[in-house]
């Protein structure tokens, strides 16, 4: 489509929307960081541990599942909480594919409530100039709403008694964690136009190229091409 379009009107640099890339750049790599050193992994293994039922399992993992879709993404929390969700089911002996249904579910809903959820809050929160206020106020009827109806939905979920034990989950390199989260409090600065977004970007790339440059290949380049050509196409 971006190249049909080129043909009837010739695409200008100015059209792409540099900010957007930058910061969804700038996410890409900082939520990596907190995938790769196993945060949210010990994050939900410390929910879980006391948890003796499908459907407590259940309760727990929508709003974790809901909560980090808000905070880094929605695919990133089910690529994160997913496999721990199958690996409990696998120990404790029960059909995970409920939960993991409305896992599903749960992740976009709250990936719904902030900015950083999903590159389409990213983009309209940017092109349209949104406030932080204008879009907190409008969103979490709906994010209440649609995860309370996702609780319901695992009211489905056996109340059978289970026993088993969550795989152990410990942080890896406290202290280039503690760097990267620094970076992503100054994307977030960034996203919410307390400081420019090229200071996020900048900083987050130069920390990675020091620290984890394995990490550049861990991106989904092809996401910020989508967007590349979805820009020229508009």
């Amino acid at each position: 489509m971006a190249l049909i379009t080129s043909i009837i009107i010739p695409p200008r640099i100015e059209s792409i929307d540099w900010r957007v890339i930058a910061e969804l750049l700038s996410l890409m790599i900082v939520v990596q960081a907190l995938k790769e050193y196993k945060v949210l992994e010990k994050i939900a293994t410390i929910s879980l541990s006391n948890l003796r039922s499908a459907r407590s399992i259940g309760s727990v993992i929508v709003i974790l599942t809901a909560f980090m879709g808000a905070l880094i993404t929605n695919d990133v929390a089910l690529i994160a909480l997913v496999p721990l969700t199958m690996t409990i089911a696998e120990k404790a002996k029960f059909e995970p594919m409920w939960i993991v249904i409305i896992q599903s579910q749960a992740a976009n809903i709250g990936s719904a409530l902030t900015p950083i959820g999903n590159p389409q809050n990213l983009f309209l929160f940017e092109k349209y100039e949104i406030g932080i206020w204008e879009f907190g106020s409008l969103m979490p009827p709906f994010v209440v709403f649609g995860v309370c109806w996702t609780l319901v939905m695992n009211l489905l979920n056996t109340k059978r008694k289970i026993v088993f034990d969550v795989p152990s989950s410990e942080i890896r390199e406290p202290q280039k964690l503690g760097i990267f989260i620094g970076c992503f409090l100054v994307v977030m600065l960034s996203v919410f136009r307390i400081i420019d977004f090229r200071v996020g970007l900048v900083l987050t790339v130069v920390v990675t190229l020091v620290l984890e440059r394995r990490f550049f290949q861990k991106i989904d380049y092809f996401l910020l091409g989508t967007f590349l050509l979805f820009f020229v196409f508009i």
